[in-house]
């Protein structure tokens, strides 16, 4: 899909999309994500700046101490090892719904890891995990149907892309609970917008 006045250039890396006048028909995902793959260099830099948010605000929190970590704040989940280890417990039981697999049926406020090092490591596991499991698909797998069941037993059946774009969304949503709880303590949280990820990697 090309005009006179726009282009789409798209690489196993990124997708660059230069539109022409306002008044012309604009470029939407679905015209060209198929297009020599779309799909799996998406979800790879999803996967790519998950693992790294991660990172910075687990590698800030452990400027914290235990009683910081674990002090009531209000929150959804009511503290930040509570709120890391329910993102833990999420993408739990989402990838193994991805594998085919029942989850492990743990309450959503169930605490896998009882200290910030423990978490640490079992999050770094998880991330791996995640990120060889996009990095294991094809184009079409991604456009394939899994059937699965919620923690209340009731069936549902989604593409793998929008399994994954929710859980990669779950995860900003309680990274953004626990940025807000860190920016409450005497450590400053860290910068985590997807664009400063981009900025970074292309500089580096």
């Amino acid at each position: 899909m090309k005009s006179a006045n726009s282009s789409i250039s798209l690489t196993k890396t990124c997708i660059e999309v230069s539109l022409g006048a306002p008044d012309e028909k604009q470029v939407s995902v679905e015209d060209y994500q198929y297009d020599g793959g779309f799909l799996a260099p998406f979800f790879g830099r999803l996967a790519s700046y998950n693992r790294r948010a991660n990172h910075l605000l687990l590698d800030n929190y452990r400027r914290l101490k235990d009683d910081e970590i674990n002090a009531p704040r209000p929150a959804f989940f009511g503290s930040i090892l509570a709120t890391l280890n329910h993102i833990l417990v999420g993408d739990q039981a989402w990838l193994a719904r991805l594998h085919g697999d029942p989850p492990p049926g743990r309450a959503l406020d169930h605490i896998l890891c009882h200290t910030l090092s423990a978490l640490t490591t079992a999050r770094e596991l998880q991330d791996d995990e995640i990120t060889a499991y996009v990095k294991g698909l094809t184009e079409l797998e991604f456009a394939a149907t899994i059937r699965y069941q919620n923690m209340s037993g009731v069936d549902f059946e989604n593409s793998v892309s929008v399994v994954l774009t929710h859980m990669f969304n779950h995860q900003t949503h309680h990274r953004g609970q626990v940025h807000d709880m860190l920016s409450q303590t005497s450590v400053p949280p860290p910068e985590l917008d997807f664009i400063f990820f981009i900025r970074e990697a292309s500089a580096s």
